[in-house]
């Protein structure tokens, strides 16, 4: 659904060691236990890491429970709004107007 780049890489500070935080929603058709999408996104994190050399941190949450949360106050979420980039998939604009349903 979205592939959202966070942290010191989507503000433009990483340096050479920084971790590169990236956040997977998933799409609402797919479960939350579904093994195809976990080894889709632990392939990626892996060959993500090897040809950039940076330890990938992956937040993975749900398509309802993001749009619930980017409606939320909480920081973490608050800090994604503001300080994140889609490379992929959906704007945070239109994924934080989708109910689920």
């Amino acid at each position: 659904m979205s592939v959202i780049v966070l942290g010191s890489f989507a503000r433009g500070e990483a340096y050479g060691e920084s971790d590169l935080e990236v956040a997977f929603v998933r799409p609402q058709s797919v479960g939350e236990e579904d093994h195809g999408w976990h080894r889709a996104v632990a392939t990626w994190r892996h060959e993500a890491s090897r040809l950039t050399g940076n330890v990938i941190e992956v937040l993975e949450v749900g398509e309802p429970a993001a749009a619930r949360l980017l409606r939320s106050r909480r920081p973490l979420w608050v800090d994604i709004q503001h300080d994140s980039v889609v490379v992929f998939g959906i704007a945070l604009g239109e994924l934080r107007e989708r109910r689920s349903g």
